[in-house]
């Protein structure tokens, strides 16, 4: 192992304290973004997951040099900063800044590896439409004439052939959303308390109801450590003779589903709550 472990040590990066919000941050657990401004346990990246975030930057470089080989794109700008439109806690970093030369127009890209792209009907995620929105804003603030941007999905397994997004300019969201994170952090600066832990969603599975954790809190390095939130999957309800039978100590959670709201409540709304 003596390459590879040069190689690692080569990947290897201080894990510092954050001093500011990302980009990448919107939508994220409002819970595990303010934890990163603190000293909390956690789990490190292993040395296969610095490898493929490496090889996920060395990748999205590669498709940029690729579409500006075509005779419709070219790359105006690579791994750009957008600090100068941005709020002034916040920091951000464009993957590439595109000029249609037939549309005459310009946008942001976003480039995303992912391996679910087996479960096409989950993307794109909430959280990296949210990306894109506050890409547009910040290089329109930047005097930067876009009113949209893409969002693509290549796939890590080479199993699948990539997915691609049009996110639109509406940022009416995105005011509110950030200041939920700057209360949330400056609460944290008075008295160290820290924003709710995200609550368990509902999940229909054929013709029974479900309780699970968010997806968020599988992928934290936190969970299980500084933050330990309900991992458990619980059966809350089934349809019996095309009738809604709850099960008892959930009848809380009928009017979620007869209402066919079995997916998380609005993020805003939770976080405003949290915080």
């Amino acid at each position: 192992m003596e390459i590879l472990d040069e190689i690692y040590k080569q990947l290897k990066q201080e894990d510092r304290i954050k001093e500011c919000f990302y980009v990448t941050d919107l939508g994220v657990c409002p819970r595990k973004v303010i934890m990163d401004f603190g000293d909390y346990k956690k789990k490190p990246l292993t040395n296969a997951e610095r490898l493929m975030f490496h090889k996920a930057e060395s990748d999205h470089r590669e498709m940029a040099t690729l579409l500006n080989y075509s005779n419709r794109y070219s790359i105006m700008k690579q791994e750009m900063s957008i600090n100068d439109g941005l709020p002034e806690m916040w920091h951000g970093r464009l993957d590439c800044l595109v000029y249609d030369l037939q549309l005459n127009e310009m946008f942001p890209v976003d480039w995303k590896g992912t391996r679910s792209l087996k479960y096409q009907v989950e993307l794109p995620k909430a959280n990296h439409v949210l990306q894109v929105k506050c890409y547009i804003w910040a290089l329109y603030q930047m005097n930067y004439p876009v009113n949209k941007g893409k969002l693509i999905y290549t796939d890590r397994t080479g199993s699948y052939d990539g997915m691609e997004f049009e996110v639109d300019g509406d940022i009416r969201e995105l005011s509110p959303l950030m200041q939920v994170y700057e209360v949330a952090y400056r609460i944290y600066e008075q008295d160290k308390t820290l924003p709710n832990m995200l609550p368990r969603i509902i999940k229909q599975i054929k013709d029974e109801y479900y309780l699970i954790p968010d997806w968020q809190c599988g992928y934290c390095k936190y969970q299980g450590l500084s933050c330990k939130p309900n991992m458990s999957k619980n059966k809350i309800a089934e349809i019996k003779d095309n009738k809604l039978v709850m099960r008892k100590g959930y009848e809380e959670y009928e009017k979620h589903i007869t209402s066919k709201k079995v997916e998380e409540d609005d993020f805003i709304t939770f976080c405003n709550q949290g915080v």
